[in-house]
């Protein structure tokens, strides 16, 4: 499990949020796909990324 906040172990509960449609350089962006880019950057050896049935069964 990666540890980089202070030291301490990092988990989102990707379940648990969303993101909204975007736009940049006049590019549209859906939200699912906000949503999972920030969960990729966020799960590539910052923090653990979880569903939430996935963490209530741990």
């Amino acid at each position: 499990m990666p540890r980089r906040d202070l030291g301490m172990k990092v988990t989102v509960v990707h379940d648990g949020c969303a993101a909204p449609d975007l736009e940049f350089d006049g590019l549209a962006v859906p939200g699912a796909m906000v949503q999972a880019a920030f969960m990729a950057a966020l799960a590539d050896g910052y923090a653990d990324v979880a569903s939430s049935m996935d963490l209530l069964a741990r």
